[in-house]
């Protein structure tokens, strides 16, 4: 029943050796990555492809795959849990919330490691709309306090000229 649930799920779940070989994936990954079990199985996670994968945390489009930012790296930070920015066969683009957890054998040693991948793209693009609706809400804000500032009078000029003075705003 685990095993069901597990090939189903909505997350692409794959499970790594821990020299970072593919033991097994499941059909959403097959489904959301491109690639066949068949291709993946046995082979490292840097043999995927020759452009950036799901080997790599990449914190953004821009960001280049370098050895300390593969996923093997970072075994023994696991279990972690980051956003990640992974690439599909087809060389598109997706947001990723990366789930990674050693399973420990007796001595505590990890004997595999499980992840799970689930895209994130749709959330990091509203993230990403409502950061830039909040600038221009702010830009706007300042530029109102600028026309604001110009026209009302300077409250330190009538106190230069006033001994006692209030400016009352409504």
């Amino acid at each position: 029943l685990l095993a069901t649930a597990t090939s189903y799920s909505n997350m692409m779940n794959f499970i790594l050796d821990p020299e970072g070989r593919i033991v097994w994936v499941n059909r959403t990954f097959e489904r959301a990555s491109g690639w066949q079990a068949s291709e993946l199985v046995g082979k490292h996670i840097t043999e995927i492809s020759d452009s950036p994968t799901f080997a790599h945390l990449l914190r953004g489009p821009g960001d280049t795959p370098t050895p300390d930012k593969l996923i093997t790296a970072h075994f023994v930070r696991a279990p972690f849990t980051e956003e990640i920015y992974a690439y599909d066969r087809k060389g598109q683009g997706h947001w990723m919330l990366l789930t990674l957890a050693p399973v420990l054998d007796e001595t505590g040693q990890a004997t595999h490691y499980l992840g799970a991948l689930l895209n994130i793209t749709k959330r990091k693009e509203q993230e990403e709309l409502l950061r830039k609706r909040q600038e221009e809400l702010e830009a706007s804000l300042r530029y109102a306090k600028r026309i604001q500032e110009r026209f009302l009078p300077d409250v330190e000029r009538l106190r230069s000229a006033f001994s006692e003075v209030a400016v009352w705003y409504q």
